[in-house]
């Protein structure tokens, strides 16, 4: 739930479509527990199409590897995708950042008209609650999911990262270990973490900021 509210802040600063959540407390008879709170993502002329689906429009060409990135990227900008590189180069920028262990291929793709069948756009970005693993994050090198079902290091998915950020909006990211260790601190009561280990994770937050900050240089 954390992550996910992280995720809404990143996404405004590298300015791509997101889902906005927000949390919220459910109240139990022995403890709390977060939740997040959003909205429907599409309206009623809109479908979600996932991104497995959109790679069975060649499914004869598919390597089930982090290759299929290409693939998946030739077929959107055939169909005239709006901004279909750069969206997508910024999911992998927050999946990066933020370590993230869960994406799949059923939670990202894009939206589609109901009538026309056009793809109208791509998917905002959703479901990034299995992230900021603090088993693993203080680690350079970790775990993710990258076009596969299977896990890939981060150094693999590094090397699909060629959008460029400039120093303001390097200079921008750095904020959100700040907006994250004060969302730390607000919940810490519903959560199963140590003063000390929000320290571990708010300083693991900026290495991996770093390590993106050296990718662009």
């Amino acid at each position: 739930m954390i992550c996910e509210n992280v995720a809404f802040y990143l996404c405004q600063i590298l300015d791509v479509p997101y889902v906005n959540y927000k949390i919220g407390i459910l109240q139990g008879a022995k403890s709390n527990a977060l939740v997040s709170i959003c909205r429907s993502m599409i309206d009623h002329n809109q479908e979600f199409i996932p991104a497995y689906q959109v790679l069975t429009q060649k499914s004869d060409k598919i390597t089930n590897t982090v290759n299929d990135y290409y693939l998946y990227l030739s077929i959107l900008e055939e169909q005239n995708v709006p901004n279909a590189k750069e969206y997508l180069q910024k999911m992998i920028i927050l999946d990066f950042i933020m370590a993230n262990e869960d994406r799949h291929l059923g939670n990202f793709g894009v939206i589609r008209d109901v009538e026309s069948l056009q793809w109208v756009a791509i998917c905002p970005i959703f479901d990034t609650g299995r992230s900021l693993n603090n088993k693993y994050w203080l680690d350079e090198i970790v775990d993710m999911r990258f076009f596969t079902n299977h896990f890939v290091n981060s150094e693999t998915v590094k090397q699909f990262i060629d959008y460029p950020i400039n120093d303001m909006g390097i200079k921008k990211l750095y904020q959100v270990p700040i907006y994250f260790k004060k969302l730390l601190n607000k919940y810490i009561d519903e959560l199963p973490l140590k003063e000390d280990d929000i320290a571990i994770l708010v300083q693991a937050f900026k290495q991996r900021i770093a390590l993106l900050e050296n990718i662009n240089k």
